[in-house]
């Protein structure tokens, strides 16, 4: 904090320690009345930001104050989320989970036509494409071609639809876009 006046980095010092002290104090009377002891080995801390100082965070356990493990990545409620509040990670694991199922239905069923194949994708694919969307709605191209491409694989999966375009595909079989879905919320 070069350049700054003495008094306002002393202040600010103060203010500082003063809020860790108060967060400390609260964390440690909501754990003794609720009687939930926080496990530090499991808590970590996300600098979010590139101008992040990215400080050392130290939590009391067993009467020794033990560093929290710094990470670049979460997941939280099913969501994984990195440091820059991207959610390409997310995008790649709900398309990897989404091809995996839509993988098992082509080995499990001999003849898919265009009802059982809607329903099955409905019932048992969308749901990991749109697992909490509001919050990660892909932003970037990759990552809307990323999950779109997951429903443009199952309508080629139906017999005689696989010469069609993707369009006429999802006019046919009556299903809207993932993009026109999550538009829609």
């Amino acid at each position: 904090m070069q350049g700054l006046p003495r008094y306002i980095f002393e202040t600010t010092s103060m203010i500082l320690c003063s809020l860790s002290h108060i967060c400390n104090t609260n964390r440690q009377y909501r754990s003794e009345k609720w009687k939930l002891r926080f496990n530090a080995s499991k808590c970590k801390v996300m600098h979010l930001g590139e101008k992040n100082t990215k400080h050392t965070y130290k939590m009391l356990e067993a009467d020794h104050r033990l560093n929290l493990e710094e990470t670049a990545e979460e997941k939280d409620l099913g969501v994984w989320v990195d440091n820059q509040l991207k959610f390409t990670h997310h995008s790649a694991q709900a398309v990897a989970k989404a091809n995996q199922i839509l993988g098992l239905i082509r080995r499990s069923f001999t003849y898919l036509d265009r009802q059982i194949m809607r329903q099955l994708f409905q019932a048992l694919v969308r749901p990991h494409l749109e697992y909490g969307n509001v919050v990660w709605n892909p932003t970037y191209k990759k990552d809307v071609a990323m999950v779109e491409s997951v429903q443009r694989r199952a309508t080629r999966l139906v017999p005689g639809m696989k010469d069609l375009s993707y369009e006429e595909r999802l006019r046919v079989m009556d299903m809207p876009s993932l993009i026109y879905r999550r538009q829609r919320i």
